[in-house]
């Protein structure tokens, strides 16, 4: 009877039918019968068919080679892991924050070191610092004379400023007077002692008084166009009478101006004693004690604004937001806060210096760490033997024609390849 082709391929179909259910029922039989090693030769029967059916020269051990580490971390030299692939590393020092782009910026944010500010005009406050200015003000300013301090916008003084006080330095009387030896005073100036040497007192500046009247005396042999004695008035041409007012000018209204003097602690100024001036000042009017140095310039052209305000620091501290900050940042960084300082240039992007990604599989892309297998996206912790090549997670294969190994642990016969079939199928995977 003929076979028709349809027959044919009905027995085909019945055959790998009957096959695929005789493996699914020893699969399970030997899952239920030998557990994790059988699970293992599963693996290995999907990843390596020809090889785990037919034993060809493969060992499967999981102890020893099925310790994975996950993906592959390690890059090449001069490169960097990032989001899973090799791109060139940044610069030392330097912080990767994206595909392209290295960050070398370094903050450092502490108040009770970096913190401690001055404002503008106190100590340890900005100052100017153009050559020939000086602070006044909020300002900075043409530099007065040396020697002069400034004391307004255009004005630089030398010296102290005259001090006028009556009740410190104001009158305190009049002076004494004394006249030189042979004078004596009357009226405010010293007359010649020559009245009193003559016997009489003095009654006005060329006048001598020597009392009453006396008898005359006349003898014109004596008196006769001559003078009197001293002492005597001429009262006529014969006669000299003794006593009375003689004027005589020329004997008696000869002066001398008195000299004046204070008390200690005064001094004389304009006629009178005043409370003497501190010592350096000097009396320049009657209530007023002035410094000899002192001069006054008022020059804007000179000393005026160079409308600037201070923009410099003493030595040792920072400049910051108008003002200064008594401990400065550390050497190679600045000042980008009250109390933080930054080093660093920021963030570069540059896809030519620090991109040029390489995936896994790349020569340049993630590698295992050395002395571990790469297989199926994996890194495995313990390498195939020599000439083998890893087939699945815990599975070495050796090159068709050689013995299969089964090196890896003393302790994992249990797991290895056997001859054997009292371990079912998949334990001898």
């Amino acid at each position: 009877m003929a076979v028709t082709a349809g027959k044919i391929i009905g027995f085909i179909f019945l055959f790998f039918f009957l096959l695929f259910v005789g493996v699914c029922v020893y699969i399970g039989y030997d899952i239920y019968s030998y557990g994790a090693s059988a699970l293992a030769g599963l693996d290995n029967l999907i990843t390596d068919p020809l090889g785990t059916l037919f034993n060809i020269n493969v060992t499967t051990n999981c102890n020893t080679y099925g310790n994975n580490k996950g993906s592959p971390t390690t890059c090449p030299s001069g490169r960097e892991l990032y989001a899973s692939t090799c791109v060139l590393a940044c610069p030392s020092g330097s912080t990767r924050t994206a595909a392209c782009t290295c960050d070398d910026l370094k903050v450092t944010t502490n108040c009770s070191l970096y913190g401690t500010s001055h404002a503008l005009g106190s100590s340890g406050g900005p100052i100017c610092t153009a050559a020939n200015t000086e602070y006044y003000a909020g300002f900075c300013y043409n530099s007065c004379p040396s020697g002069y301090t400034r004391t307004a916008a255009c004005t630089c003084q030398r010296g102290s400023l005259p001090v006028t006080d009556c009740t410190k330095y104001g009158s305190q009387g009049t002076p004494q007077q004394s006249c030189p030896s042979g004078y004596s005073l009357f009226q405010g100036l010293c007359y010649t002692n020559q009245c009193e040497v003559d016997g009489g007192t003095r009654t006005a500046s060329d006048t001598c008084d020597f009392g009453s009247y006396q008898g005359v005396d006349t003898n014109c042999s004596k008196y006769y166009n001559q003078s009197c004695p001293i002492g005597y008035n001429k009262t006529a041409i014969c006669s000299c009478q003794k006593g009375g007012i003689v004027t005589d000018a020329g004997r008696y209204d000869v002066t001398q101006t008195p000299t004046q003097s204070c008390p200690s602690g005064q001094q004389l100024y304009g006629g009178l004693c005043y409370t003497s001036c501190p010592s350096g000042l000097n009396r320049t009017a009657a209530c007023t004690c002035s410094d000899p140095n002192y001069d006054l310039q008022t020059d804007c052209t000179k000393y005026g604004s160079t409308n600037q305000v201070p923009n410099g620091c003493p030595a040792g501290s920072d400049y910051f937001g108008s003002v200064c900050y008594s401990a400065a940042c550390p050497s190679g960084s600045k000042r980008t806060a009250s109390c933080t300082c930054q080093s660093g240039t920021g963030p570069t992007t540059d896809c030519s210096k620090y991109g040029d990604p390489q995936a896994l599989g790349s020569p340049q892309g993630p590698q295992c760490a050395a002395g571990q297998d790469y297989f199926a996206g994996l890194c495995y912790s313990a390498q195939c033997p020599s000439g083998s090549k890893r087939t699945a997670a815990c599975s070495c294969q050796a090159p068709s024609g050689s013995s299969s190994s089964s090196s890896g642990s003393s302790g994992s016969s249990s797991s290895s390849s056997s001859s054997s079939s009292s371990g079912g199928l998949f334990s001898s995977l």
